[in-house]
């Protein structure tokens, strides 16, 4: 940036047809591509240079189009910066979108399926992340230099768009960490299902435990064992391990209980793991809810 002029390069995202071939996709990677902006502007002129189509320069050229009216070439950038933040803005608000599908399902306990889904959008969060950060740092060592042959409604402008950008960055970060939250609340889930499946193979092992021990002890092929000739034996041997089964086991419930409110130091209840019955579902909490209609 010099005194008469100043130049640089921001990123955009590119500029794809609209057609039923965009539903496809790799159609769908290629609206996500982004390309380098290349500007330079002085007192008389701004000249853009990028190597496709991108979309900001085609919302500034509308604009131009539609009679839009420009004080000088500040204020022409500026128009610049602002057709960049609504096509970013427009980014932004699709990640919500589908962080936001992406929470609905985890309450409704359908996390397994929702993984990819999520690693996909923390994939764009930051790719759109890298862009946006880099430009902010940049737009603002505009507005610490002043341009002499700038008019000062222009450069006003100028700071509004730049403002503008910083919080599309930081609803972009609110987004990060949301993204990070309910992947951790997705890990959670998991793993409770982990712990319930090993809850009931416990409880199925200690059921078996009186009955292996039974089997075992009459299953070795020795000589000397008692009832091997007696046609009764067999329902001696049943009865048996029914009746070690039922004084030794405990109760499903009871089970779940004790290992629910395990006592901890000091004899206080300590809940180590939620029980719940194989088949239910329990909802999970809420986490950084927002509503659509107050995104940016």
């Amino acid at each position: 940036m010099g005194a008469n002029f100043m130049y640089g390069v921001v990123a955009d995202l590119e500029l794809v047809a609209k057609s039923d071939a965009v539903a496809a996709p790799d159609a769908r990677e290629a609206v996500r591509a982004t390309g380098a902006l290349r500007f330079y502007v002085d007192r008389n002129r701004m000249i853009t240079v990028r190597a496709r189509p991108l979309q900001s320069t085609d919302r500034l050229r509308h604009a131009v189009l539609e009679g839009t009216q420009f004080r000088d070439t500040v204020d022409l950038f500026a128009g610049l910066i602002r057709a960049l933040n609504e096509t970013f803005a427009d980014r932004i608000d699709e990640l919500g979108d589908c962080l936001d599908d992406v929470e609905e399902g985890v309450l409704e306990g359908g996390h397994p399926k929702w993984r990819a889904e999520l690693g996909g959008a923390r994939r764009r969060i930051v790719e759109v992340k890298r862009f946006i950060d880099p430009e902010r740092n940049a737009l603002m060592q505009l507005v610490t230099r002043k341009l002499d042959w700038a008019e000062p409604r222009s450069m006003e402008s100028l700071v509004q768009a730049i403002q503008i950008l910083n919080g599309l960055g930081a609803g972009l970060e609110a987004l990060y960490e949301r993204a990070k939250l309910l992947q951790d609340e997705i890990a959670a889930l998991l793993s409770e299902d982990i712990n319930r499946k090993l809850l009931w193979l416990a409880i199925m092992s200690a059921l078996l435990l009186p009955a292996t021990l039974v089997t075992g002890i009459f299953g070795m092929n020795v000589a000397g064992l008692p009832g091997t000739k007696d046609p009764t034996s067999f329902w001696i041997v049943v009865g048996v391990m029914a009746g070690c089964a039922r004084h030794h086991d405990l109760p499903v419930a009871k089970v779940a209980a004790l290992v629910n409110h395990s006592p901890g130091p000091g004899g206080a209840s300590t809940s180590r793991l939620p029980f719940v019955p194989i088949g239910e579902t329990r909802p999970a909490a809420s986490i950084c809810s927002t509503s659509r209609a107050a995104r940016l």
